[in-house]
């Protein structure tokens, strides 16, 4: 559920920014100094934890999507989905 936009793509890609943004943001010591917000010490991060937050978030959506397709009645087949050209018709890549 969410395809390639929520899996692989926008979402873990805009985590991974705003984590980056943040560390950015907290280096910069006047920016955070006009807010009066003093800093001591270093700013670091962890990359396995920034890319495990952003797995967390798609997961959380994938799984919201997921949801609230159920709610409206829908049944959720994971698999991976091939057009087949006829209205209304899908078939499971691995499956046929």
């Amino acid at each position: 559920v969410g395809g390639t936009c929520v899996n692989r793509g926008c979402v873990p890609s805009k985590a991974l920014l705003a984590a980056s943004g943040r560390v950015r943001d907290m280096q910069n010591e006047h920016h955070l100094e006009s807010m009066g917000i003093k800093v001591a010490g270093e700013i670091e991060y962890d990359r396995q934890g920034i890319a495990d937050h952003a797995k967390n978030l798609a997961s959380n959506i994938k799984g919201n999507l997921e949801n609230s397709l159920i709610g409206l009645g829908c049944e959720v087949v994971e698999g991976r989905g091939v057009l087949t050209g006829k209205p209304h018709e899908i078939k499971d890549e691995s499956t046929g």
